[in-house]
């Protein structure tokens, strides 16, 4: 929990200011996690926010289970309107957040 504070707190404009965009794509082998009240969720959340001034974005991904993920993401890099790859691999330690962040 306290790294999800930290993340909150390094970029905290972007989550008051910035403009929340499409999540990418997740492929992962890892299978849907239930939660307590029945809903299904998928193992590895996203969420990508572009600053106000639209010269950077951040990705945010959440690996939600107690094992390392290997995730394909399929990106949308025009929508972000900063320079990434419209494909990226990424490993995910177990319950771990993690932030890339891009410029134009």
């Amino acid at each position: 929990m306290k790294k999800v504070t930290d993340v909150r707190l390094s970029y905290l404009d972007f989550f008051n200011r910035g403009t929340l965009l499409r999540p990418p794509k997740i492929e992962t082998s890892i299978a849907p996690v239930t939660a307590s009240n029945g809903d299904t969720l998928a193992p590895v959340q996203a969420a990508v926010w572009r600053s106000e001034d639209g010269g950077e974005a951040i990705l945010l991904l959440v690996n939600i289970t107690d094992s390392t993920a290997n995730a394909a993401l399929t990106l949308y890099p025009d929508e972000y309107g900063v320079s990434c790859e419209k494909t990226m691999n990424v490993k995910l330690e177990p319950k771990s957040v993690t932030v890339i962040k891009w410029t134009k």
